[in-house]
């Protein structure tokens, strides 16, 4: 039973972070840091405006990490909930995951259906 609170749970932790804004932030996270560091080596630009620019960037970088920080935390709530399904049922799921065994177990399981699903999708449009 412990498995399949595994496999559930990694298929829930991929559908969130699929569902929402994930990528779409992590691009923009990205983005920033190419801008910062183009804007660092440039020579064009001067210092004086590379001191102006650099808290809008610094803050952009800030909203973007929290903003990833909660979206995995929020994937992280189908474990929790399994868990606690697991402690009534009296399966002691948070100790597995907390295993090595079962960490790659659920690494694997969650870039199979991740595999798979980005298979499906392509496949539906």
């Amino acid at each position: 039973m412990t498995w399949l609170f595994a496999v559930l749970a990694s298929v829930f932790f991929v559908e969130t972070i699929c569902r929402l804004p994930f990528f779409e932030t992590l691009a923009r996270f990205n983005g920033t840091i190419g801008r910062v560091s183009r804007v660092m080596r440039s020579g064009n630009i001067s210092d004086h405006w590379k001191e102006k620019s650099l808290p809008r960037y610094a803050m952009r970088i800030l909203l973007s990490s929290v903003v990833l920080f909660l979206i995995i935390l929020t994937a992280c709530v189908p474990v929790l909930v399994l868990s606690y399904i697991g402690q009534v049922l009296e399966i002691n799921f948070l100790s597995f995951v907390a295993t090595w065994r079962g960490m790659v177990f659920m690494t694997i399981c969650s870039v199979g259906f991740a595999k798979l699903r980005g298979s499906y999708v392509k496949k539906k449009l």
